[in-house]
């Protein structure tokens, strides 16, 4: 009797051990979202380590120059087109860079796309790029030959400064306008390049070769050439018809003032010259351009929405005298900076730089603090917030 009143509880607890066991296997597991979330970061951390890991074998084989090394980790399923970690390039185009013929054709051979293209700090490259900024000839001709597309290979010629190699692309019946493949908006033309760079000899050569003088991206052929500070090549395009809007703008704000000299006597439009001048902290100017009509509130207008105007930059520059004169002949004391909703008014450029005089001469062209007064609160500026408690009292007694 003793014996089986010891062995009943025993057979009870195993029982509800292997119902525990049971249920808990049974039951649904509830997952958290931190819990899911921390899985997804170990999952995503993982896969990056993986990448990389697979990028490192499969580049250092290359590099090694050895074929069964490459091979092998091919064979492990590393992909033969990865691009690194950075953008910058895939093994095939590292095989370029060390001019290893064999092992650009084994590549080939294993199925590497020899048209993949790779996008690092808005830079596109290829392999074909590559050889022609190495300046291999044979190797460039070799690609051609081996079904590589020219797409922007004149741009990067024109970069390289490199009329044999442009001389060359074209002959074998590369586009003259095509621009530079940088992987977002901006893709300046090879004429475009050419006259940025100041190369008077070799924006003769495209324009020979059928180059459009008018076809240039985000920008005008003789401003192009203005960013150079080349008043000849300035002269010679503008003398084959060329498109100046802007070229005043660039001028004054590389500081080329003979350009601008130049630009002005040939009744080149003035558009947003001022704001040139006032980037370049050019006051002379810009008492000169104001005196010849210039708008004191134009601005510049760039990607995505972003816009600014003359103002903003003196105010952000801390440039009081230039503030006074730019207020004086009318601009808008109000005006903006930025993109979209994220824009911020002059008098918060200033703040943001530690200009205070430029905000308290702003303050009193009566500019509107809302938005300066949201900035001091979210830094806890318990000066500003005073000085502008003190600006709203002045105001409401003044409009009572």
């Amino acid at each position: 009797m003793k014996k089986l009143i010891i062995i009943i509880p025993v057979i009870l607890l195993s029982l509800a051990m292997l119902c525990f066991s049971y249920y808990k296997n049974e039951l649904p597991k509830i997952e958290t979202s931190s819990t899911a979330e921390a899985a997804k970061t170990t999952e995503a951390d993982n896969d990056y380590e993986t990448n990389l890991r697979m990028q490192k074998e499969l580049l250092s084989a290359v590099e090694s120059g050895n074929l069964a090394k490459v091979e092998n980790a091919l064979k492990k399923g590393i992909p033969i087109d990865m691009v690194t970690s950075g953008g910058e390039e895939t093994p095939l185009m590292r095989a370029v860079v060390l001019n290893n013929r064999d092992m650009i054709k084994f590549l080939l051979k294993s199925g590497a796309d020899i048209n993949a293209f790779a996008f690092a700090n808005k830079k596109g490259t290829s392999a074909l790029n590559i050889a022609i900024i190495k300046d291999e000839k044979n190797l460039v001709e070799f690609l051609l030959n081996s079904g590589a597309e020219l797409r922007d290979a004149i741009a990067i010629a024109v970069i390289e400064g490199n009329r044999e190699m442009v001389s060359f692309l074209l002959s074998r019946k590369a586009d003259v306008n095509v621009g530079q493949q940088t992987g977002w908006w901006y893709t300046p033309t090879p004429l475009q390049l050419a006259a940025e760079a100041g190369n008077f000899d070799m924006v003769r050569f495209l324009l020979k070769n059928g180059a459009d003088i008018n076809n240039v991206c985000d920008s005008t052929i003789v401003a192009s050439a203005a960013k150079s500070g080349n008043l000849e090549l300035v002269e010679y395009l503008l003398s084959l018809g060329g498109k100046a809007d802007g070229a005043l703008t660039v001028a004054f704000a590389e500081g080329y003032k003979d350009v601008a000299q130049f630009l002005l006597k040939n009744k080149t439009p003035l558009g947003n010259a001022i704001f040139g001048a006032v980037t370049a902290n050019d006051i002379e100017s810009v008492k000169l351009l104001i005196s010849l009509g210039a708008d004191v509130d134009a601005g510049e207008y760039g990607e995505e929405g972003y816009n600014c105007s003359a103002l903003s930059i003196a105010a952000s520059n801390g440039n009081l005298e230039m503030v006074k004169l730019l207020c004086s002949h009318g601009a808008d004391v109000d005006s903006e900076e930025g993109a979209h909703d994220e824009q911020k008014k002059a008098i918060v450029s200033a703040y943001e730089n530690g200009h205070y005089t430029v905000v308290d001469y702003l303050l009193s062209k009566n500019a509107d603090y809302e938005q300066l007064l949201q900035v001091a609160q979210d830094k806890q500026d318990r000066i500003m917030l005073a000085k502008l408690e003190i600006v709203k009292q002045r105001r409401n007694k003044t409009h009572k």
